[in-house]
């Protein structure tokens, strides 16, 4: 009825809006094996392979405030060391 027809609309938008597997691995396999990762620390990419610039909030001081925090809760957890 009518749930699936809905379904199937929500189906088809996210495969409209979604790349394919093969597009996927088409784009970023190439970056996986470019030699520039191996020369330059900390790049991002996005889906599209495309370098993107760094979050400016997230300041060293940022990140170790975040593995102090990280840390803490994995310390609470059971069989943790």
């Amino acid at each position: 009825g009518a749930e699936a027809l809905r379904f199937k609309l929500v189906e088809w938008l996210i495969g409209k809006l979604n790349p394919s597997a093969d597009g996927y691995a088409a784009r970023i396999g190439p970056l996986l094996i470019a030699p520039e990762l191996g020369t330059e620390s900390g790049l991002i990419f996005n889906s599209k392979a495309c370098r993107t610039k760094p979050s400016k909030k997230l300041t060293p001081e940022r990140v170790a405030e975040f593995l102090r925090a990280t840390e803490e809760l994995l310390v609470d957890l059971p069989n943790s060391r």
